[in-house]
């Protein structure tokens, strides 16, 4: 199989990055360098260049789809038409002297679009923190499957799988409004078994899998085409 390049400490699978994916590595690198490392391994899945074994190399990174981490996104690659925006909608509060009651003048209506600025902000981190937590990492060995503590949130833990999976099944969420962004933009959740076929009563879901939310279809295929091909 072939193996993938890796830039600045991270890994860089072989084929086409999406903007969203490149916004993650980004960003999975910025808080890599910002915070020490025994606090970074605590609440964000570990470096995987730190992982690795001796002449393991990694061949596809999977995060889930950007809509997990649309404001982080937005505010990432977007940012000055985020802050024009606000600043236009400032100016618009001040020339037509815009009063919402909810301060004693109506100058410090003005400043409103910048505290909404600043709560967008703080949600798009504690979004970012959740997205990142998330990430599926095959080598030509093994799987590495981040995920957070089931039982606190705010804890990052690790599952490595060094069998091949059986069982790799795509299905629907159970949650309407996930699954009508899953129709929308191509995605599912992704269940991973290392048994043999069995499935919960009544569903086409595989028990007892590891199971990543919302991915992306063609990073399903090509988690396919590496378990069961080669390719």
């Amino acid at each position: 199989m072939m193996a993938a390049s890796t830039t600045a400490g991270r890994p860089a699978p072989a084929g086409h990055r999406s903007r969203a994916e490149k916004t993650a590595d980004i960003l999975a690198a910025f808080w890599q360098r910002l915070f020490p490392k025994r606090l970074h391994d605590i609440i964000l899945p570990q470096n995987v260049q730190d992982q690795l074994n001796p002449d393991e190399q990694i061949l596809l990174v999977i995060y889930q789809a950007w809509y997990r981490n649309f404001s982080a996104f937005i505010l990432f690659n977007y940012y000055p038409a985020v802050i024009i925006g606000a600043l236009f909608l400032s100016a618009a509060f001040g020339f037509w002297q815009l009063d919402l009651g909810l301060f004693p003048s109506p100058a410090w209506n003005m400043l409103l679009p910048f505290a909404l600025l600043l709560f967008w902000l703080v949600y798009a981190l504690y979004e970012n923190f959740n997205y990142l937590k998330w990430r599926l990492v095959v080598t030509n060995n093994r799987i590495i499957f981040a995920t957070p503590q089931r039982d606190a949130w705010y804890l990052a833990d690790n599952i490595e799988l060094n069998g091949k999976p059986k069982v790799v099944d795509a299905n629907w969420s159970d949650r309407q409004f996930l699954r009508l962004m899953q129709m929308v933009t191509g995605s599912r959740d992704v269940f991973i078994s290392l048994q043999g076929l069995q499935f919960v009563q009544g569903t086409a879901k595989v028990r007892d899998a590891l199971v990543m939310p919302d991915v992306e279809l063609h990073k399903v295929e090509a988690l396919k085409r590496i378990i069961f091909s080669g390719n």
